[in-house]
């Protein structure tokens, strides 16, 4: 009842309060979205109210507060999707990172929901901020996230976002280079053909140790079911069992990229 309450405060401040008490309005709806996010539901359209306000912290927390309600219920978040388009044109690092982590959590229930963020998400794959260095790794690996989603339902996008996808596989960040991989396989197993500069350079993540587990995973899965995403096997074959012996595999993964290393030599390579 007192969280409830606080709520209730917090909402009758945004609706009459000065922009000082607005503000912190939204910072304590911020913080009671991540215990009760559904308790904030029924106020979305006055706190989506407060997006395009000038001030960016104000921006900030709205942003947050979409990103952790579509957390616990994408749904809920969708019908504001021209809400989260508006604040992905923030230049502000942490606007930008809770947007783009809004509409990651959102693509996967409706990708046509931010059908026209492409543009935006993309110059986002390049994003930095010298004074926020992780905001804009989170940032960039959201975008790769969330381009994922959409170009999983969309073979022209993922041929638009072949060469950016290959260029995040060099990020200066391991977890968007990770997130890129992820991506990749993703896409890789729905329109191989779509993105095939980026499936031509992912045997190099077999060298990278903070990629290597995904890659390794990536080459598996196209074996069982996506081979022809399986670009340069020759290459892929031997980068793939060096990386198998310096990573720390199980038995069982082990058995697989044996077997996937045997299928590619037998079927891809000689099958030629």
């Amino acid at each position: 009842m007192a969280e409830s309450t606080d709520v209730e405060r917090a909402v009758n401040s945004l609706e009459d309060g000065t922009e000082e008490e607005q503000l912190r309005a939204l910072r304590l709806l911020l913080d009671h979205a991540e215990d009760q996010p559904s308790d904030l539901v029924p106020h979305l359209d006055l706190i989506c109210s407060f997006a395009e306000d000038e001030d960016e912290n104000v921006q900030s927390n709205v942003a947050g507060i979409l990103a952790t309600v579509a957390g616990h219920d994408p749904s809920a978040v969708i019908p504001y999707s021209s809400v989260v388009s508006t604040l992905l044109t923030s230049d502000d690092p942490l606007v930008l990172a809770f947007a783009t982590a809004a509409a990651r959590r959102t693509t996967p229930e409706s990708p046509a929901a931010l059908s026209e963020d492409v543009d935006r998400l993309i110059e986002l794959l390049t994003y930095e901020e010298d004074w926020e260095i992780d905001q804009a790794r989170n940032t960039r690996l959201r975008a790769v996230s969330a381009l994922g989603d959409l170009s999983e339902a969309d073979r022209d996008l993922a041929i638009r976002i072949d060469e950016p996808l290959a260029d995040r596989l060099n990020d200066p960040d391991h977890k968007v280079r990770t997130a890129t991989v992820i991506t990749l396989t993703q896409i890789g197993l729905a329109h191989p053909r779509a993105v095939s500069t980026a499936l031509d350079r992912l045997p190099t993540q077999l060298d990278d140790p903070e990629t290597r587990r995904p890659t390794i995973s990536a080459y598996i899965q196209f074996r069982h079911e996506q081979p022809t995403a399986i670009v340069r096997p020759s290459v892929v074959a031997s980068a793939l069992r060096e990386a198998a012996e310096q990573a720390d595999l199980d038995d069982g993964e082990l058995q697989a990229v044996r077997e996937a290393c045997q299928y590619i030599e037998e079927k891809l390579v000689d099958g030629n």
